[in-house]
């Protein structure tokens, strides 16, 4: 009975020891040396369990029904035959199983491409804005056209960048609008983006005084009102676009913009304001008489939005008040805080559509019917 148990006994302790010096310490590379999940991992994974299956099978016949954890397969039972390392059988399962590693790859790769057919063409549209050209005054200025796919008509939106030197095409907020069956335009107002002209900024910092500034600040939004309309002229010509549903919507200096039109209608027929003047408010006593008249005369419904780390939430709250003493319905919505600072609050309006898109659409909508 002894005699019996030895080789036994002696079979499992080398197996065991296989285990514990080989595996471990394959996996160790394997995390340090390759990606995990890789064609290469998958490889190794298979050549390690199958050094372990030679060595063990010097001893017996137990390495026959060894457990391997296979990275494709789970912990399974691989039932075969030993044999000898470097043998024409050994060399079959090395290109075998990196071939099953390999197929099980494309398989999954085919999985995710079954996928990509329920991509609308509405998305793909939305991947491709077109730059286009429109005339203001005596400059002709550029801008984007997001268009969902179809012929339309479409409800439009113009969106009134803010006063950064580089507005683009706005893709973090027009895909959101666009996905959704809208025309999503962004004309970019003299001296910014893809238009010529003298950039706001430049010409604010030539002012002498603050009350200059303050007066000067108007003087340049006015000027900018009549590339925002000559965009707007722009869009209506559009044979896509349904010219009884657009809106204006505008971003910081574009909220500015935004109120103007908003004083004006000009063929608007609703109105998003985001963290217009919350900047300049404090600063600008001329800017402040301007909008509040715009807001008393407002031929349409606006929604004000912000998130409550932006830097001024006085402007919102008082033009939203004078929307309603003109007889037109406004909400005013202030969003928890977004990041950590005032600029990281600012940019709500560009970074967290997906916040507060839902409650824009649901308003627009509502005054488009």
């Amino acid at each position: 009975m002894d005699r019996a148990r030895r080789p036994r006994t002696q079979v499992a302790g080398a197996a065991e020891d296989a285990g514990r010096t080989h595996r471990p310490q394959a996996q160790a590379d394997r995390r340090s040396n390759s990606p995990k999940g890789s064609d290469i991992e998958c490889v190794a994974q298979l050549a390690t369990g199958q050094a372990q299956s030679a060595e063990v099978s010097k001893i017996g016949p137990p390495a026959l029904n060894r457990r391997v954890a296979d990275p494709w397969l789970g912990d399974a039972i691989r039932r075969r035959a030993p044999s000898k390392p470097g043998s024409n059988i050994d060399k079959s399962m090395h290109v075998t199983h990196a071939g099953i590693c390999i197929a099980l790859r494309v398989m999954l790769a085919i999985s995710w491409l079954a996928v990509l057919p329920a991509t609308s063409n509405a998305e793909d549209a939305v991947r491709q804005p077109e730059l286009i050209e429109f005339r203001s005054g005596d400059l002709d200025l550029k801008g984007f056209i997001w268009k969902p796919a179809g012929s339309g008509p479409f409800p439009a939106i113009l969106w009134n960048h803010g006063s950064e030197k580089s507005p683009g095409a706005v893709d973090s907020v027009a895909t959101f609008f666009v996905a959704r069956g809208y025309i999503f335009f962004v004309p970019h107002r003299r001296g910014q983006g893809r238009s010529p002209g003298p950039y706001i900024m430049d010409q604010l910092k030539t002012a002498g005084s603050a009350s200059e500034r303050s007066l000067m600040l108007v003087k340049l939004h006015e000027a900018q009102l009549g590339d925002q309309l000559a965009a707007l002229t722009y869009l209506k010509g559009l044979p896509f676009a349904d010219q009884r549903r657009l809106t204006v919507m505008g971003f910081s200096f574009g909220g500015i913009q935004t109120m103007l039109a908003v004083g004006r209608g000009s063929g608007y027929r609703v109105a998003v304001n985001c963290s217009g003047a919350a900047q300049t408010w404090s600063s600008s006593p001329d800017l402040q008489r301007r909008l509040i008249a715009a807001a008393r005369t407002a031929a349409m419904p606006v929604f004000f939005l912000q998130a409550q780390n932006d830097y001024d939430l006085t402007p919102n709250r008082v033009l939203s008040e004078q929307v309603k003493a003109s007889g037109k319905r406004a909400e005013s919505r202030v969003y928890p805080a977004h990041g950590i600072s005032a600029q990281d609050g600012h940019r709500f309006c560009v970074r967290g559509v997906n916040v507060w898109g839902p409650d824009v659409v649901r308003f627009i909508e509502a005054h488009l019917k």
